[in-house]
């Protein structure tokens, strides 16, 4: 019976590597001892060459039998050299392993991989990169930029809602108003006094009037809001302004407009971010999403935590509001746009979140506060989602080995509040905060990344990972497992 035996020829032992056949450094003859097995055979050399030495033979071929083999050692036993042979199963049969079909959970290829796979391989680490940077201010938070929004008890107004009519003015109008009430001529419009300062109430005199009369009665509400006038769009000018019983047509001045409106809500002009990438984001899209990727607003609605599976990276995140204008409530919608879509600010809500813009103004002692405080929610983000992920699939990919800790079982939850009480403090600017976890070196040479597709083995190349090693081979049972176990456990094809 011949052996092939190879000098220098080296590979892993979970390798389909294989020399040629014709490259075989030395062809002796010699015969199994007994009883020995196909799988583990001891071959005995008739006559070792004198010009060789056994040791430096590490690879062997047996064509009587069709395998490869691995030369685990070399015995000298009662003359003669004995090769103590293991088979080498993937060589074997690499031409059967490459023709089949599987599953391929891992392969080395940093181009032809399925990055929305999460990949627990590599943990994170507490190298946490933070950015922190504001969008441009809607709002203003200059006083004198604003609006007011007035409520009035007057019978003139076809608009009214009730009794109530609701005026828009700037500052300097706003201005008027509080100086037209408390100043003499406002006496005289009331009948009190006549164009020469006489009093034509003679049975109390003025200061007494002054101090039963409160001239802001007629005034329910006041509002301002961080915006100024001109984004007040529903409203109709008035050159005079009608409280309780009585018209004054100095308050609406040139300059200092005075409008009357005819809508209760207004929509304003949203804020928008483009969703960015993972630091390491070309090892794998999954690295885009929680908890990888943590982004928290922060802004007068509250802190709003951004769900990144609903935002795909390079989306645009929409941030719009809806204010009533009589009560000073407003609703911030987060909506996704895209493309030609853009401009949409509603296309795809995702959450809404509500709180108090205007700001109550009290003018006397009768201001009431009808909305009251609003409530704060807080709610813990989704925490099940920022707890380490573990993919096993057929007890193939599982969390990393025992004594290595992933940063991401550390993570705190992220805390969600949900509005605001009116105050000056809603017109802070809005600010985004997002948190990368980076995550440790990868070795694409002996761990690959993941796949999770039907390939042809032969068309890959290097490490491969198989969900089954079920293959369709002609040989025998312990060689099947052999071959399975390595198909399942991570082998190369070469």
């Amino acid at each position: 019976m011949q052996i092939l035996l190879y000098s220098g020829f080296a590979k892993k032992e979970n390798s389909t590597k294989a020399p040629l056949v014709a490259d075989a450094s030395k062809t002796l003859t010699g015969y199994l001892r007994e009883p020995c097995s196909i799988m583990t055979p001891v071959f005995k050399i008739e006559r070792f060459p004198s010009d060789a030495t056994p040791q430096t033979y590490t690879y062997a071929y047996i064509p009587e039998f069709g395998r490869w083999y691995f030369v685990d050692d070399w015995e000298w036993a009662n003359g003669l050299w004995e090769a103590h042979l293991k088979e080498d199963v993937l060589a074997s049969f690499k031409t059967e392993i490459g023709n089949s079909n599987e599953y391929i959970l891992r392969h080395n290829s940093s181009t032809d991989f399925n990055g929305s796979i999460m990949d627990t391989t590599y943990p994170a680490m507490t190298n946490v990169q933070t950015n922190t940077y504001s969008l441009p201010n809607p709002f203003t938070t200059n006083l004198d930029d604003g609006c007011y929004i007035v409520g009035i008890i007057s019978g003139s107004s076809t608009q009214a809602v009730g009794a109530v009519s609701y005026y828009a003015m700037g500052s300097e109008a706003f201005g008027n108003l509080k100086s037209t009430l408390f100043s003499p001529t406002n006496l005289q419009v009331m009948g009190i006094i006549n164009s020469s300062g006489q009093e034509l109430v003679h049975d109390m005199s003025q200061e007494v009037l002054k101090t039963m009369y409160n001239p802001y009665q007629y005034i329910v509400s006041c509002m301002w809001f961080p915006f100024s006038l001109e984004a007040i769009l529903y409203r109709t000018g008035v050159t005079s302004l009608q409280i309780g019983w009585w018209n004054y047509n100095n308050i609406p001045r040139p300059g200092a407009p005075v409008y009357r409106l005819y809508a209760q809500t207004l929509t304003l002009g949203g804020e928008q971010f483009v969703m960015r990438a993972h630091p390491q984001a070309l090892r794998g899209a999954y690295l885009n999403r929680n908890p990888y990727t943590r982004r928290t607003l922060i802004g007068r609605f509250g802190t709003f935590v951004v769900d990144n599976a609903m935002f795909p990276v390079g989306d645009v995140v929409n941030i719009s509001y809806v204010v009533d204008l009589i009560t000073g409530q407003c609703r911030t919608i987060f909506a996704r746009v895209e493309g030609d879509y853009a401009d949409v600010p509603h296309r795809d809500v995702i959450a809404e979140r509500n709180f108090l813009l205007g700001v109550p103004i009290q003018l006397a002692q009768v201001g009431v506060d009808y909305l009251g405080a609003l409530n704060s929610s807080i709610t813990s983000g989704a925490m099940a989602a920022q707890q380490a992920v573990s993919l096993n699939v057929g007890g193939a990919i599982a969390s990393v080995s025992n004594g290595i800790y992933n940063t991401l079982q550390a993570q705190m939850p992220q805390v969600e509040t949900d509005g605001q009480n009116g105050s000056f403090l809603v017109t802070i600017e809005t600010k985004i905060i997002e948190q990368y976890y980076l995550i440790a070196d990868e070795d694409l040479t002996h761990r690959g990344r993941p796949l999770c597709e039907n390939r042809l083995i032969s068309t890959l190349s290097g490490y491969i990972l198989c969900a089954e090693g079920d293959l369709d081979i002609s040989c025998y049972d312990n060689e099947r497992k052999e071959i399975a176990r390595y198909l399942t456990t991570g082998f190369y094809w070469e």
